[in-house]
């Protein structure tokens, strides 16, 4: 699960005290945030958000296959639903963002054996998908919240996804 949350050591503390996750590796990702593991496992992904006061919003759940991303991009793709991909940081993967009805993101990580073709080339994007601003908060997927390049936005209640412009 991925959270976006404002008073990070707070939360932090919580999840080390009441729960005994701690922090461990995160992928270089363009923006600050922690993971939190239990043994081996990363359970929760927070992206540290502006603010000091605890705020914990929920961002997008995420899911590992064994399939390949462009068996798995072919049926995002034929469902209709609004999606992005980006590349993995550090492994072979594509990282496939779907916008579900209810404004829930859903990522699915599909492992890239083979190429893509031209489309889901064009497709990849580094940025994080977009995710909407709670009510009364408005920003740009092409601008992510604060100004801060590589940031991704706070997520919200309603949510637009939209494809990446082709470079």
């Amino acid at each position: 699960m991925n959270f976006h949350v404002a008073g990070e050591p707070a939360i932090l503390k919580f999840f080390a005290d009441v729960l005994g996750w701690t922090p461990g590796h995160r992928p270089p990702f363009p923006f600050p945030g922690t993971w939190l593991y239990q043994g081996q496992d990363a359970l929760v992904h927070l992206v540290a958000a502006e603010g000091d006061a605890p705020e914990l919003v929920f961002s997008h759940i995420a899911f590992r296959t064994t399939k390949d991303a462009a068996d798995v991009l072919a049926k995002v793709r034929d469902s209709g639903m609004p999606h992005q991909v980006r590349q993995h940081p550090e492994r072979a993967a594509a990282q496939i963002f779907v916008q579900l009805p209810g404004a829930i993101v859903l990522e699915l990580e599909a492992r890239l054996s083979g190429l893509l073709d031209g489309a889901a080339r064009r497709h990849l994007s580094r940025a994080h998908p977009p995710v909407s601003r709670p009510a009364g908060r408005t920003a740009s997927p092409a601008r992510p919240s604060g100004g801060r390049a590589g940031r991704p936005p706070a997520p919200a209640r309603t949510t637009r996804c939209r494809p990446p412009r082709a470079s």
